[in-house]
């Protein structure tokens, strides 16, 4: 499954609420039910381990296909061909941040 950029971007969104979600749950339940507990706090492991995979392999440039790592989230304009990510257009260096 080919994930575009800003689908990978909304799926990491996802995971990241949902490890959130967990841990809170994994903390809440640690009282009586520590099976529970340890449960939820695997899977919280596992989905952060999920979405440093997407963020690793799936948030790529569109248009020179370079990765982007750092701040994937909220970024608008890829940092290696300064190109916006909604338009394609070329975009001028001071106008990056």
């Amino acid at each position: 499954m080919k994930f575009d950029f800003f689908r990978a971007r909304n799926v990491v969104k996802g995971l990241l609420m949902a490890a959130a979600i967990m841990c809170v749950v994994a903390f809440v339940t640690t009282g009586e039910y520590k099976s529970i507990s340890a449960i939820f706090g695997y899977t919280a492991i596992g989905t952060m381990i999920l979405t440093f995979a997407i963020i690793f392999f799936a948030l790529r440039c569109p248009y020179c296909d370079a990765r982007i790592l750092r701040r994937a989230i909220t970024i608008k304009v890829c940092p290696h061909c300064r190109r916006n990510l909604v338009s394609g257009m070329k975009v001028k260096r001071k106008s990056i941040k």
